[in-house]
């Protein structure tokens, strides 16, 4: 599995994009005063949330050095196969190394130690080396102030081989921060730099998003003795979209495929329009489907182009109650063939990820025989961004350049063990786009086979005005994500690829940032 970190408390980075323009990492910035973990109880529910997600390492921030429950703490997470890591600023080890000596140890050997610094302190490296602290990796905030530091001509081997980079979201053009343009001239210049594998909790997300929530599915159906046969988990997320996600469940009560082999999860991500109770209504007309529905609810109604996109987190909310071998995801406005399920699993025998074709359908298609009359094809059909998906559709993942850039999950499928190693689907993808991309980089860069199916899905025309989003709205937020997408891995080749969305035309908030109402307190949002 890939590394994956759940960080316990969020307000560590608010040292790093201060408004005030001060160093980047302050020696004056307080330590965080909203510490919730004063109970071992606290500390419990943010495990179980990091279990849920697959975690790997849990995040303690320096401020945890004086909770009087840190040794508690560090024995549930290595109980429950959680690495402890203990995050620091090298500034700070001025003020906290006498109580990084009381450390036992036992402690030192529990705890990773991850070093944050924009700033190279020989000082601090020798504290380091001085309290024998040995399992230790470095993290380098990259700024307009350090980017043309040489690293290679300035830090120690032993610091080399230990380093990660992280570069925070450039919001305005009188932060700190680098553009895309500037990441990609220093990681070409530096050599291959290892992004900080952390989602951090950055300005961008909205301090009401839950992004590993643990919710139960408010009503289910289990066929008698399906939990042992079932393939496929069926996994659909849905926002007001409640018409069309009843008849993308009634494709697949259709199928021709054993029910006791597949599943079907539908999660409400917080709907306004009766989406929850259509549910519950599917399920009692289909009695004799594996059916689970999730509530996903929302403190603040979503809004067009805010930052409470939540696609990949409901999807990776109903992974946690699925049960299949394979996981296939499908949006809540498509239709599938009756052969679906059973094509699926002949393809996932050659194949690790499948993707199906996508036709899209005029306002005025009858929605009955779609996939018995071909006729359908030409006169109420039309395939969107004909140059870009029809010219994949007739080459294949094969013959196109960077394949990961055609995996999109309107209709999507891999096994759960290769989803769950990279980590599902990114959390600080807030915005539209690029969060089944990014997934499809990671898999694709562990070799896995790719394989564009023969089968196609209908997506159904919105049934209401606004359902889909403005073509410049659409491509605004595609210029976020795609920024998120290319800091998470630093790859020069993500950056060349995508070069049209890092150089999207600014916001005169990102000029002016007194416009904009941020609203963001950095409060946890586990």
């Amino acid at each position: 599995m890939n590394q994956k970190f759940y960080n316990l408390n969020p307000q560590f980075y608010l040292k790093l994009w201060d408004n005030e323009r001060r160093p980047i990492i302050s020696k004056q910035d307080p330590a965080p005063t909203d510490n919730k973990f004063k109970k071992a109880s606290d500390f419990q529910i943010s495990l179980k949330k990091a279990l849920s997600g697959k975690h790997t390492a849990i995040l303690f921030d320096e401020s945890f050095l004086d909770n009087e429950n840190l040794n508690s703490y560090l024995k549930a997470s290595l109980n429950k196969n959680i690495q402890p890591v203990l995050l620091i600023t090298n500034q700070a080890f001025k003020d906290k190394k006498a109580r990084l000596k009381m450390l036992s140890e036992k402690q030192k050997n529990q705890l990773v130690f991850h070093i944050f610094f924009d700033e190279w302190s020989e000082r601090a490296f020798k504290d380091i080396k001085e309290l024998s602290l040995q399992k230790t990796f470095f993290v380098y905030v990259v700024t307009k102030k350090n980017k043309g530091f040489d690293l290679k001509q300035n830090l120690p081997k032993e610091v080399l081989e230990k380093l990660y980079f992280y570069f925070p979201y450039k919001e305005s053009l009188g932060d700190l921060f680098l553009r895309p343009k500037q990441v990609y001239k220093f990681i070409k210049t530096q050599g291959p730099c290892s992004a900080y594998p952390v989602e951090i909790y950055d300005r961008q997300i909205a301090q009401d998003m839950s992004l590993e929530p643990l919710i139960k599915p408010f009503a289910k159906n289990e066929l008698k003795d399906s939990k042992k046969n079932i393939y496929i988990s069926v996994i659909i997320p849905s926002y007001n979209n409640k018409r069309q996600v009843l008849n993308t469940l009634r494709c697949l009560a259709l199928q021709n495929y054993r029910r006791e082999e597949y599943e079907i999860i539908a999660v409400d991500d917080g709907s306004s329009d009766g989406t929850r109770k259509a549910l519950k209504y599917f399920m009692g007309q289909y009695p004799s489907l594996n059916f689970k529905a999730i509530h996903f609810p929302r403190v603040i109604e979503r809004k067009p182009g805010d930052s409470r996109y939540r696609a990949g987190l409901a999807r990776n909310l109903a992974v946690k109650y699925s049960q299949g071998k394979f996981l296939a995801f499908l949006d809540s406005d498509i239709l599938v063939p009756p052969n679906y399920l059973k094509q699926l699993k002949r393809e996932h025998e050659s194949a690790d990820v499948v993707l199906l074709k996508r036709y899209h359908l005029k306002a005025q298609a009858p929605l009955q025989n779609l996939f018995f009359d071909h006729r359908f094809l030409k006169k109420f059909c039309y395939i969107e961004e004909k140059n870009y998906w029809g010219n994949f559709y007739k080459k294949g993942f094969d013959k196109v350049k960077s394949p990961w850039k055609y995996v999109c999950t309107y209709a999507l499928s891999l096994s759960k063990k290769n989803f769950e190693w990279a980590g599902g689907f990114g959390k600080n993808f807030t915005s539209y786009g690029f969060e089944d991309t990014d997934l499809a980089y990671k898999l694709f860069n562990q070799n896995k086979k790719f394989l564009l199916s023969s089968l196609w899905v209908y997506h159904q025309a919105p049934t209401q005005k606004g359902a889909w989003p403005h073509p410049l709205s659409r491509q605004k937020s595609l210029a976020k994500t795609a920024k998120v997408f290319f800091y998470k891995h630093l790859d020069p080749k993500i950056y060349e690829e995508m070069k049209i969305y890092m150089t999207q035309t600014l916001s005169w908030s990102y000029f002016f940032p007194f416009f904009k109402k941020s609203g963001w307190t950095g409060l946890d949002r586990p």
